[in-house]
């Protein structure tokens, strides 16, 4: 079973840190202190926001359909379609 793009973005990321002196703690500790919540769950919340710009990166790319990047962001297509305009981006 394949993993996760979520999870396959990490991988770089460890290889990056063991080879380059990168560390995500820092970073996790000041937007923990920025939004008064755990490590744990401003992680979460960094993995949730990595996963829509993945996703809506592949939408612009032409990899997903609207229909697709709906499901995939478990939202309606007018939530979709909202978000896209946010963003700046054509329909």
């Amino acid at each position: 079973m394949e993993k996760p793009l979520c999870l396959q973005a990490i991988v770089p990321l460890r290889v990056l840190r063991s080879t380059h002196s990168f560390s995500l703690i820092p970073w996790l500790e000041e937007f923990s202190r920025l939004e008064h919540k755990d490590k744990s769950t401003v992680a979460r919340r960094l993995i949730d926001y990595g996963w829509e710009f993945l996703m809506l990166k592949y939408y612009k790319d032409g990899k997903l359909s609207l229909e697709v990047l709906s499901r995939k962001l478990d939202l309606s297509l007018s939530e979709t379609m909202d978000l896209l305009a946010e963003q700046g981006e054509p329909i």
